[in-house]
C-alpha cells in the first residue's frame, strides 16, 4: 500500500467519532427518567465513555492502517496523522456535545454538560 492519502486518517477519525456521537445521542435518549433517579450521571458518564472508546477505535483503524504501509517515512507521516487525527476527533466530539446539550437544555442529551 504504498499510495496513502495522509487526509484519510482524519476522515477516518472522523466517521469513527461521527458514529460513536450517534451512539451516544441514542444511549442518551434510552435512559429512562425515574422519580428519585433522573439519570444525568448515567447520560454523562455514557457520553465520556463512548467518546474515548470512539476515539481509541478510531486511532486503532488508523494505525490497521498504517501497519500496511511499507514506506517507513511514510508509515511514520501517517502515524503522526493518526496522532493528530485523534485528537481533533476528540475536541469535534466534545464541541457537537456542548452545543447539542446547549441546544436542547430540556432533552435528555441537554444533561451531558
Amino acid at each position: 500500500m504504498e499510495t496513502v492519502s495522509m487526509t484519510s486518517a482524519y476522515v477516518w477519525a472522523l466517521i469513527t467519532v461521527a458514529i460513536f456521537f450517534c451512539i451516544a445521542i441514542l444511549c442518551a435518549n434510552m435512559i429512562a427518567y425515574r422519580p428519585n433517579d433522573p439519570g444525568t450521571t448515567k447520560r454523562r458518564s455514557t457520553f465520556w465513555a463512548l467518546g474515548v472508546v470512539g476515539v481509541v477505535v478510531g486511532f486503532f483503524i488508523n494505525y490497521y492502517f498504517a501497519s500496511k504501509i511499507d514506506v517507513p517515512t511514510l508509515n511514520a507521516s501517517y502515524t503522526l496523522n493518526s496522532c493528530i487525527a485523534a485528537g481533533i476527533s476528540l475536541v469535534v466530539y466534545i464541541i457537537l456535545g456542548f452545543a447539542l446539550s446547549k441546544m436542547f437544555p430540556r432533552a435528555k442529551v441537554g444533561t451531558w454538560f
